[in-house]
C-alpha cells in the first residue's frame, strides 16, 4: 500500500513519457498487471459528501413491509393499485398503529418507482419445494382451437390438472383441477381423489360454483379425464362449447399453466397426497385461497410486445394492475346482477382472516402430510 501511494502521487503529477517509466517500475515490483495498475492510479478517493436523505423513515418502511407481508409478497406494481385498500384492512385489525398520520398520507401517496425500490431491500422467504417430478374418438369429437388466450371477453376457462404425486405416479393420488378465466384472471381450484368420473366430476362442481359469470367455453388440453368430463357436463345447466390445445403445445393453454404455480404449486408444493384427509384440507384451502386471490390481490395483462427492426423483443407493455374481481365489475359484458352478487359478497370478506385461515390451513397440511411420511418411513 505504501509503494502504491507512492508511486501514485508521482504518475498524477507527470508527463505521459513519465507516466510510462512509473508504470514499468512499478508493474515490475509489485508483480501487478498494468492494466490493473493504471486503474490503481486512476482511481479517485472517495469523498464524504452525503446524498439527499430519505423522506421514508424505518417506521414507514415498517408500515409497507406490513402491507406487502400481507399480500403475500406479490410485486410492487400489483401492490401499487391497491395500497388504499390494504392500508384500511391493516388500520382496522390495528396492524400499523404505530404510523402517524403523516406517514400513511406518505404511503397513500407513494409513486410506484419508490414502492418497488423499498420492497426490494425486503427479505424474501424460500419456498422449499420437494420431489417434482393413436388418435382417439374423443379427440375427433373436439376441436382444437389455437390462440384461445387472444380472446377479450369473460366466460373464456383454461382447464388444467395438477397432479399431487410426490415423483411417485403408482397408486391413487389427489389431483387438484385448476380453471382461469384467460380474460379477467379469475381462477378457482378443487381437489379430488385421482382422476376417475365421479370424483373429478365433483371437483368440477365444486369450482364451477365459484365462478360467478357466465362461463361460455373450456378449453383444456388433451387429457382425456378432463375431455370426457366436460362432454358428459355439457347440456347439463349452461350450454357451452368444449374445444382443446396442441399435442405436446403447452403455450397454448399458457394461462392456466402460470395459475398451476401461482395458485396450487407455490402454496402446497411438490409432495405427494393421497389420503382423504389430505383432500379435504386442500379442498378448504381453495376456498380460502381463491377469495384471497381473486379479490385482493392485483395482477397485470400484457397488452404489448415491442421489437426493434431484427425481430428483437425490446419491451413488454403491460396495463395497470388490477384484482380479477375488479376486472369482472369493469367488464360491460357482465350483467348488473352479477356485479352486484359480487360486490355483496366482497362485502363479507377480510383480508386478514383469509391470509390467517390459509396460513392455518397450510400448518395443517403440512402436519399432516409429514405425519403420514415418518409412518411410512417406520414402515
Amino acid at each position: 500500500m505504501i509503494i502504491t501511494n507512492k508511486y501514485r502521487t508521482k504518475y498524477i503529477n507527470s508527463s505521459k513519457e513519465e507516466k510510462t517509466e512509473i508504470l514499468n517500475q512499478y508493474c515490475y515490483l509489485s508483480n501487478i498487471h498494468r492494466k490493473s495498475a493504471i486503474r490503481k492510479f486512476s482511481e479517485k478517493k472517495s469523498s464524504c459528501r452525503k446524498g439527499k436523505s430519505s423522506k421514508y423513515t424505518t417506521n414507514t418502511k415498517l408500515g409497507i413491509f406490513e402491507m406487502w407481508n400481507m399480500a403475500s409478497n406479490i410485486c410492487s406494481e400489483r401492490i401499487h393499485p391497491e395500497i388504499d385498500t390494504y392500508i384500511e384492512i391493516l388500520l382496522k385489525h390495528k396492524l400499523i398503529s404505530f404510523l402517524g398520520d403523516d406517514e400513511i398520507s406518505l404511503i397513500r401517496e407513494i409513486p410506484l418507482g419508490s414502492l418497488k425500490r423499498i420492497i426490494h431491500t425486503f427479505p424474501r422467504s424460500k419456498h422449499r419445494r420437494t420431489n417434482k417430478n393413436s388418435i382417439n374418438s374423443i379427440y375427433k369429437e373436439v376441436p382444437i382451437k389455437v390462440n384461445f388466450g387472444k380472446y377479450n371477453e369473460s366466460g373464456k376457462i383454461e382447464v388444467d390438472f395438477v397432479e399431487h404425486s410426490g415423483g411417485n405416479g403408482v397408486g391413487i393420488f389427489i389431483c387438484t383441477t385448476t380453471l382461469a378465466d384467460v380474460f379477467t384472471g379469475w381462477t378457482v381450484n378443487a381437489s379430488s381423489m385421482g382422476k376417475d368420473k365421479v370424483n373429478l366430476n365433483e371437483a368440477f362442481k365444486i369450482a364451477v360454483s365459484r365462478i360467478y359469470h357466465k362461463t361460455t367455453e373450456y378449453h383444456p388440453d388433451n387429457s382425456k379425464a378432463l375431455l370426457f368430463n366436460l362432454l358428459n357436463l355439457k347440456g347439463y345447466g349452461t350450454q357451452f362449447k368444449v374445444s382443446r390445445a396442441r399435442p405436446y403445445k403447452s403455450n397454448d393453454n399458457a394461462h392456466v399453466e402460470q395459475k398451476n404455480n401461482e395458485r396450487v404449486r407455490k402454496w402446497v408444493g411438490y409432495a405427494r397426497y393421497d389420503t382423504e384427509k389430505e383432500k379435504t384440507l386442500l379442498n378448504e384451502l381453495y376456498s380460502f385461497l381463491d377469495d384471497y386471490q381473486n379479490f385482493f390481490l392485483a395482477t397485470y395483462k400484457l397488452q404489448e410486445r415491442i421489437y426493434d427492426d431484427t425481430g428483437k423483443l425490446l419491451k413488454k407493455v403491460y396495463d395497470k394492475a388490477k384484482t380479477p374481481y375488479q376486472r369482472l365489475l369493469d367488464d360491460e359484458k357482465i350483467s348488473p346482477k352479477v356485479k352486484q352478487k359480487l360486490r355483496n359478497y366482497y362485502s363479507t370478506l377480510d383480508m386478514i382472516t383469509l391470509k390467517k385461515n390459509i396460513d392455518n390451513k397450510l400448518k395443517e397440511l403440512h402436519k399432516v402430510s409429514t405425519k403420514k411420511r415418518r409412518k411410512s418411513n417406520e414402515n
